[in-house]
């Protein structure tokens, strides 16, 4: 917090004042920032310790670029209610841009136990000078079509 307060006061408040107008355009713009499509490959039906789970997701990020969000692959072992406990952030990386600003996004997840397994994405703000992805309070994840489970987390 302290060396993100030091970069945005500079002399003339300059960089505080770009942050604030960054944080304004992404709130604005938040509600249209959707998950449209989640698929995974690698999963077998016994879920086994040095599996690799490899996630697309494919986002639409309305007037947003690029660069002002982070997507993240949160996975981990779930409980008998399928709710995922101690779930592990792993950053998506871009991998292909479609029309109307939606994008496709890829990560490879190592599964560290046997067992049940569980994963969601989201969307999170991202800037240089925010302390924390979630300082925001924004966050977008996929809507659950009926008959799946929502996803939560614990």
């Amino acid at each position: 917090a302290a060396r993100s307060s030091a970069a945005i006061a500079g002399d003339d408040y300059a960089p505080a004042i770009r942050l604030a107008e960054w944080k304004s355009r992404i709130s604005s713009a938040w509600p249209h920032v959707r998950v449209d499509h989640v698929e995974s490959e690698g999963v077998a039906d016994v879920v086994t310790a040095g599996s690799i789970v490899d996630v697309r997701a494919f986002i639409s990020l309305g007037s947003l670029l690029r660069d002002d969000v982070q997507v993240q692959v949160l996975a981990g072992a779930v409980d008998s209610d399928d709710r995922i406990e101690s779930a592990v952030p792993h950053r998506m990386e871009p991998v292909e841009q479609f029309d109307q600003n939606r994008w496709k996004f890829q990560a490879q997840v190592p599964l560290d136990r046997n067992g049940p397994f569980g994963y969601t994405v989201r969307i999170l703000p991202e800037h240089e000078h925010l302390i924390t992805p979630v300082e925001m309070g924004l966050q977008t994840v996929p809507t659950p079509s009926p008959g799946m489970t929502d996803g939560s987390l614990r």
